[in-house]
């Protein structure tokens, strides 16, 4: 399955190392591209009475970062 594929990409080297030792034959060919985005200077003003919208992307819960967001949308609020 690994052998077909154009890329091999980690968003960190521990998830890049544990893939490589559970397929040896993907080991040299996996990049680490960390995960996030540049964080923009400062914030879109918002449109008139537009509603806050978050997207997580990922497991939500607390080992994801799920307590930071809930807390910063209530700060929003």
């Amino acid at each position: 399955m690994l052998a077909a594929c154009d890329a091999l990409i980690a968003p960190s080297r521990f998830l890049a190392d544990r893939v490589g030792r559970a397929y040896p034959e993907a080991a040299g060919r996996i990049e680490v591209i960390a995960h996030g985005i540049e964080a923009p200077r400062r914030a879109a003003a918002p449109q008139g009475n537009a509603r806050l919208r978050v997207a997580f992307l990922g497991r939500f819960n607390e080992r994801k970062g799920a307590g930071p967001v809930i807390a910063a949308a209530l700060r929003l609020r």
